[in-house]
């Protein structure tokens, strides 16, 4: 990785780091704010419907965009697919709203709930929450790592959702006015997207047959594989709505909310680093160190992470959510212990598209959905959303499992992450978390991060090599002069 290479991932990576901190930071709020004004019931009741038509979304996703995406990495490539489609996608969105309409008429479902499924519905065409639209308009602005103008259009619905939230005592709104302005907050941006594509790329956005069937061919192991993956997200709370309440739903939901947002961590290394690994495909040795040290990064976060959640998740649900929500502290816990396994799962089922090996995503998530409706149907009875929280944990090792397999295995790629000098630092951080247990939990997180980043370096937790990977992102000679006192890098 040249200097030049090295400064444009690591602003690309700043930028889609503080972008998506600042986004989830306003979502939280928003959320929280929404869930204490609405009440557990209907709070729950919120997100089931939202499952339900998450999963109509994924199932009109097609699996297209991470091949776009590998497509457009290439040069030869610029500017295909997109126009194609968008309009497709559109269509079918259209489409999915009126068959919403239709079988709630028939399931007896009242007007109301009808209005709020199809808005909800509708809005896919509009919300960054969802991949139909927005993520496939953004792939161009990926694929050339320049993320500042998707992420600050992202943090502009995210303001204007929060604004129109603040005013819902003001017009006493309930969950007609949230739906409602939890779907038109995303309409200016889908407009704003759509022109600065147009401006910066000036693509012809025209239907092309021949692209469309060629994107089928490509991905029906991720067709697959998306739609199954969305019913994994979802299925605990369907299940839950089902075989207990809408509280328990309001209740688990609220603990999700607070770990889904992590998934910007791989997310960021995803965006920055596909079309990098796309290019270095017939460097396997290359590839494989990118791999290792990357894993490494994600396992040392998900320590600090898990950590701090098992010290002051009652402390956090309660200002985040309020009193009423902090049965959600255990389940908040057990999945916080089970985000290694997502973020490790993330960036590994796109490395396999990379591979051209997107088979083993299908395979991969009928494992883990079938793990979590079994345990869960097990579970529920007896420990409620506490089962479903234990439910996702068991599959993120089993899946965790699965991926090393076919790691080694097919891509050839072996994962020796796992050290001494790992496990000696690990040691040593989760000791300074215990002996700072007894004071306040925010003191103890404030304490602890700073300590983190001595123990690593001091530890040399990272080698040589993917040090030197570190100083070249950092690009700070006062960082690189501190660094090399401990290193010694070779000349």
């Amino acid at each position: 990785m040249n200097l030049l290479e090295a400064v444009k991932i690591r602003n690309n990576s700043i930028v889609l780091f503080s972008s998506q901190i600042i986004s989830m930071a306003l979502n939280l709020v928003s959320i929280s704010l929404a869930a204490r004004y609405l009440g557990v019931e209907d709070f729950g009741k919120f997100n089931y419907m939202l499952a339900i038509v998450g999963i109509g979304a994924k199932i009109i996703d097609f699996g297209f965009n991470p091949i776009i995406f590998r497509e457009l990495s290439q040069e030869k490539n610029k500017g295909k697919y997109l126009g194609s489609v968008l309009l497709f996608r559109t269509a079918i969105i259209l489409l999915i709203v009126s068959l919403f309409c239709i079988m709630g008429y028939f399931l007896s479902l009242t007007y109301l709930e009808i209005g709020l499924i199809a808005m909800l519905s509708f809005n896919i065409l509009f919300s960054d929450k969802f991949t139909n639209i927005r993520e496939l308009v953004s792939i161009p602005f990926k694929v050339d790592l320049r993320m500042q103008i998707p992420m600050v259009i992202i943090i502009f619905d995210n303001i204007l959702l929060l604004i129109l939230i603040l005013l819902m005592p003001l017009f006493n709104g309930g969950i007609v006015y949230f739906v409602i302005i939890y779907s038109l907050s995303n309409l200016p941006g889908i407009v704003l997207l759509l022109y600065f594509l147009n401006k910066n790329y000036k693509f012809v956005f025209k239907f092309n047959f021949g692209e469309l069937k060629y994107l089928f061919k490509e991905s029906i192991p991720l067709m697959g594989f998306i739609i199954i993956a969305f019913i994994y997200t979802q299925v605990d709370i369907l299940l839950l709505k089902n075989m207990s309440s809408s509280s328990a739903v309001g209740i688990f939901s609220s603990a999700l909310r607070l770990i889904i947002p992590l998934k910007l961590i791989p997310n960021v290394i995803v965006i920055t680093l596909f079309a990098h690994i796309v290019k270095n495909i017939d460097n396997p040795d290359y590839n494989q160190h990118l791999v290792k040290f990357v894993t490494k990064l994600f396992f040392m976060f998900s320590i600090v992470f898990s950590a701090f959640m098992v010290v002051g998740s009652e402390e956090i649900i309660s200002i985040v959510f309020g009193e009423k929500y902090l049965s959600a502290a255990l389940p908040l816990t057990i999945l916080s212990v089970g985000v290694f396994f997502d973020f490790f799962s993330f960036f590994i089922l796109d490395l396999f598209t990379a591979y051209n090996k997107q088979k083993y995503n299908f395979y991969f998530i009928v494992l883990i959905t079938a793990i979590v409706v079994i345990s869960n149907i097990f579970l529920i009875p007896s420990y409620d959303f506490v089962g479903s929280s234990i439910s996702r944990l068991i599959a993120g090792i089993f899946g965790f499992l699965f991926l090393i397999l076919v790691l080694n295995k097919i891509i050839k790629i072996r994962m020796g992450f796992i050290s001494v000098r790992l496990l000696f630092a690990t040691f040593i951080f989760l000791t300074s978390i215990y002996l700072f247990s007894t004071i306040s939990p925010f003191t103890n997180i404030i304490i602890s991060f700073i300590l983190f980043i001595p123990i690593v370096i001091l530890t040399k937790v990272f080698t040589q090599s993917e040090m030197k990977i570190i100083i070249q992102l950092v690009n700070n000679k006062k960082v690189i002069s501190w660094v090399n006192k401990y290193y010694r890098f070779e000349e």
